[in-house]
């Protein structure tokens, strides 16, 4: 009965986001554990799970564990770094285009966290983190952590991040994947979004997810 009423809420799920969407969508195979939305790049996990719990420290200079920073409220996060010359600030500024459409579209649905991870904490401790992101938008969180942390949550997301070696210079670069993860107000990721953004279309999508969200019961 249990597997019963799962189906039914993915089903409902799906049928939000076909409606919140209103264009073609492609629903996985039975056993996968996908829903493609390729209007928007999306994928919805059909089953979400919680990240670790791991230790970061945010552009303040506070220390939050990873319950601290993505309970209790809807947060895109994005793993990247401050140096990076054209990735990051692309999909910062499409993440900023995001958060406007959706105050335009939905005035009324509050705002989720906008997180940025850095990969980089030699070159990114919380000062640095923070004059990067005011470049962007005030409101955007900036965290960092030990490599391990950083290393676990990488893993839970299924993303990854390299340091590269370093140049003569000492300069070095840093090969990092481009998804943007959405969690929900449990501390689940929800679903991830490949760049570039549909700012339009998301907020739509995200308003959805949403309403899916409230109408779930368990959440373990």
């Amino acid at each position: 009965m249990k597997a019963g009423r799962g189906a039914f809420r993915w089903a409902a799920a799906v049928a939000l986001l076909v409606a919140a969407l209103g264009g073609r969508w492609l629903l996985a195979a039975a056993g996968q554990r996908h829903a493609l939305l390729p209007e928007v790049r999306a994928v919805m996990l059909r089953s979400p799970s919680r990240l670790p719990p791991v230790s970061l420290v945010d552009q303040h200079g506070a220390t939050l564990s990873s319950d601290q920073l993505f309970r209790g409220r809807w947060s895109f996060l994005f793993l990247g770094f401050a140096s990076c010359p054209t990735v990051c600030p692309a999909t910062l500024s499409q993440l900023v285009a995001v958060k406007k459409s959706l105050a335009e579209q939905f005035p009324d649905t509050p705002q989720p966290r906008y997180v940025f991870v850095s990969v980089d904490p030699q070159r990114d401790p919380p000062a640095r983190l923070a004059s990067y992101l005011a470049g962007f938008d005030g409101d955007f969180v900036g965290a960092t952590g030990q490599p391990a942390s950083l290393a676990s949550l990488s893993d839970a997301l299924t993303a990854f991040h390299r340091l590269e070696a370093p140049s003569p210079s000492g300069d070095y670069g840093v090969v990092h994947s481009g998804e943007i993860y959405l969690l929900d107000p449990s501390g689940r990721v929800y679903a991830r979004f490949t760049p570039p953004l549909d700012t339009s279309a998301i907020p739509r999508l995200l308003v959805s997810m949403m309403s899916s969200y409230l109408a779930e019961g368990d959440r373990s």
